[in-house]
């Protein structure tokens, strides 16, 4: 991270990959926080989303298409918001679409 801030970025990101395991989003957090660096975070438990094709608040194509429940998204924003806290780091939360995450 720090010769890619040093080369300019802004933010470190999962790039809609949600990181999978609490500890080492809190090590990602620290280590970005050491670089003065915000995280950018796509909110997906999978194991919660396992088959789904769009959330389930998203509108009428989630009449035709297999819905994700709004918790898989509302599990990881919480878990996030708490390691944030934790770290001290910053956060930003990616296309957040459910009321809960929000």
């Amino acid at each position: 991270m720090g010769e890619m801030k040093d080369a300019g970025i802004v933010a470190v990101s999962d790039d809609g990959r949600s990181v999978p395991s609490p500890g080492m989003m809190r090590r990602a957090m620290e280590y970005a926080r050491g670089f003065d660096l915000p995280v950018i975070d796509h909110c997906e438990d999978k194991s919660l989303a396992r088959g789904a094709s769009c959330t389930r608040v998203i509108g009428r194509w989630c009449l035709v298409l297999r819905g994700m429940p709004a918790a898989a998204e509302e599990v990881d924003a919480l878990r996030d918001c708490a390691l944030a806290e934790l770290t001290g780091a910053r956060l930003h939360l990616a296309h957040v679409s459910t009321r809960g995450a929000i």
